[in-house]
């Protein structure tokens, strides 16, 4: 059997790539690698040039990977934005159900409540402050529920980025929309965020201040990062991206933004790296703004220190203390996961302990309006409390009020149980 020809090396070149156009199909074999986002672009994109505005998405071929945050947000805000700026429509073919559940072609806009009880790994669309709230507020809190955080700093640190970062979508992008993706890696013990729109891109929205010019995409970056840099000194504090970069250079992680076909990315050694970025509009000039970042959430974060002696408060925290300011006050019937699973109890759990480590307060739990609770939720949330914080700890920092008979039998004997466990240890 002979060599194969140039055309047949060829065919076999794009059978291997991850992404290969055929006419207005657009054959996806993988997103792992952050070029398969900008080849992604350019087919599509080509497809649009020879006139296509109907464009099928083929995931037939698609190997079993994970689409992180940084290739999922920008993927959906330019389909997105081509869908609803340039009437062009996307067909999906053989989509695997991860893919659905992440919303990367569809993303999920705030008041659709089906996705609320994990609104992590899904891209969401945002086009208001009262969605910046409502999603800020759904990751922050999903967060704060599955993974016990000892950091006091590191929760607050990322509300705060999150918070900025998004925020900066709605007052320089100058665009309708922005997306965002916050992903939880135990493993690794870190959060990631990335935050994407198709605006005008950070070049454009600095150009129009009256104090800084930057030369390019690059030099803008550079800029946005300092401290005090915004295109009006009025309206703005210009303060956003460059407390992430101070989070960020304390060694607790990493970040890349990418604007305009530039991008620039701060290892967790504090090396930077420049090089090109994708476009994610080509409709009009700038080509719109990605932010990705991951914090590791066990090293030690000083936000203090980071933001030069300014502590910004975390809602969480201020909607939870009592009028004094003396106690943490815990509406469980506010908990959107319920009370009858061990899993349920497991977050809820969780999220009692890090506002405890957060503030060093205690806290007074409320079952105000709940009619029962199952013996794995008590176990879970109230045994296990009351056998990692001892006796006294738990009488000095967690009170149980508004308990039915029922539910107070039930978190009675969870306690007693583990208090007996405790006991017969010490035999």
């Amino acid at each position: 059997m002979g060599r194969p020809n140039i055309l047949e090396r060829l065919q076999n070149k794009l059978n291997d790539s991850a992404i290969e156009r055929r006419d207005g199909v657009i054959i996806i074999r993988s997103l792992k690698e952050r070029i398969s986002l900008r080849h992604f672009i350019s087919a599509v994109l080509e497809a649009r040039h020879e006139g296509y505005q109907e464009i099928t998405l083929d995931f037939s071929k698609l190997k079993n990977e994970t689409v992180y945050a940084n290739i999922a947000v920008p993927l959906a805000a330019f389909c997105d934005n081509l869908r609803t700026n340039s009437g062009v429509v996307f067909r999906l073919h053989e989509t695997p159900n991860s893919f659905v559940d992440k919303r990367l072609i569809e993303p999920i806009s705030f008041g659709f409540n089906e996705h609320s009880n994990n609104p992590l790994n899904k891209v969401w669309k945002f086009e208001s402050p009262e969605d910046v709230f409502g999603i800020v507020t759904l990751l922050i809190d999903a967060i704060r529920e599955r993974e016990l955080i000892t950091n006091k700093d590191a929760l607050v640190s990322l509300e705060w980025s999150l918070n900025e970062v998004v925020d900066n979508v709605l007052q320089h992008a100058d665009s309708d929309s922005g997306y965002v993706m916050g992903q939880l890696h135990s493993g690794q013990k870190q959060v990631v965020f990335c935050v994407a729109d198709a605006g005008q891109g950070i070049y454009n929205s600095l150009s129009t201040s009256d104090f800084y010019k930057p030369s390019d995409s690059m030099d803008a970056i550079t800029l946005a990062m300092k401290e005090g840099v915004t295109r009006s000194k009025t309206e703005h504090q210009g303060n956003g991206l460059w407390g992430l970069h101070r989070i960020i250079e304390s060694g607790t992680g990493e970040m890349t933004i990418t604007s305009s076909g530039a991008r620039i990315h701060i290892g967790n050694d504090g090396q930077i790296t420049k090089d090109s970025g994708p476009y994610l509009s080509h409709a009009r000039k700038g080509g719109g703004t990605i932010v990705d970042f991951q914090i590791n959430y066990q090293k030690p974060i000083n936000i203090e220190n980071a933001l030069n002696g300014h502590r910004p408060d975390s809602y969480r925290v201020l909607s939870s203390l009592n009028e004094t300011g003396e106690r943490l006050m815990y509406r469980l019937d506010e908990k959107a996961s319920g009370y009858g699973t061990r899993q349920s109890g497991f977050r809820i759990r969780n999220d009692i302990e890090n506002l405890m480590l957060e503030t060093g307060l205690p806290v007074v739990v409320d079952f105000d309006k709940i009619a029962i609770v199952s013996s794995s939720f008590a176990d879970e949330t109230f045994g296990k409390m009351f056998k990692k914080l001892g006796p006294v700890g738990f009488m000095q920092r967690v009170r149980l009020e508004n308990m039915n008979s029922t539910v107070s039998s039930l978190v009675n004997k969870a306690i007693e149980q583990r208090l007996t466990e405790a006991t017969d240890h010490e035999k």
